[in-house]
């Protein structure tokens, strides 16, 4: 058995049903209507739901603290920040019994930072949770699901190493704009049980008689 198709077996169906699309040729905005959910389902079901608002609190507090002292990012003081703020991430994740959704917050958290970093200055707190927010998704839906099966998808596909690339691309910043609707439910306090992926960002086909009579599409043919 191919190692995609191994993987894809492991996964769970939410994230499969979006694997399979993927496989399928689909277009990224396809494919992050399949994974959002997915998504959102995983942050639901965590028995410690608090962790993404803990570590989005220590990032923003960071970047307060950069804009707040106003050197230059290569500053032995912005150095020291950035060391400070690792190990107060570090911190959190042990807390959190080294959780994986804690591991993958402290990555998101570390991203945003450094991204943000440089312009602290004129980025509102707001800003901050939304890149934190943006960076989580893509960090989750890369480690429960495409990593796993991306050799799969290539060979469902037929793409070249390039077309992978740019259609990860696309996937990416669909994914982003997604999360960053999430952000407010996400890390300002909401229920868990609230926690849902924003509107789809293409329109479901309506199941008619003409579909049903539509020719099967071969895939991977």
């Amino acid at each position: 058995m191919p190692d995609g198709d191994r993987f894809e077996r492991s996964l769970w169906w939410g994230w499969r049903s979006a694997c399979r699309l993927a496989a399928g040729g689909a277009a990224s905005e396809q494919v992050t209507d399949r994974l959002m959910p997915a998504f959102a389902f995983h942050l639901r079901k965590q028995h410690m739901p608090e962790i993404p608002l803990r570590f989005e609190e220590a990032v923003v507090q960071a970047l307060h603290r950069v804009r707040s002292g106003g050197g230059p990012s290569l500053s032995k003081a912005a150095i020291d920040d950035f060391h400070r703020l690792s190990r107060s991430l570090e911190m959190i994740t042990v807390g959190c019994c080294h959780d994986d959704l804690a591991r993958l917050a402290e990555r998101a958290a570390l991203r945003t930072y450094v991204a943000l970093e440089g312009r602290a200055a004129c980025v509102t707190e707001t800003q901050g949770a939304e890149h934190f927010a943006r960076e989580l998704a893509w960090a989750v839906v890369d480690n429960r699901c495409l990593s796993r099966v991306r050799e799969g998808i290539v060979d469902g596909t037929g793409r070249s190493a390039e077309a992978q690339s740019a259609w990860e691309s696309g996937l990416r910043r669909s994914i982003f704009s997604q999360a960053r609707r999430m952000a407010g439910n996400l890390l300002h306090g909401a229920l868990q049980s609230k926690i849902r992926a924003p509107r789809r960002l293409t329109q479901r086909r309506e199941t008619t008689l003409e579909r049903l009579h539509e020719p099967l599409q071969v895939i991977g043919g």
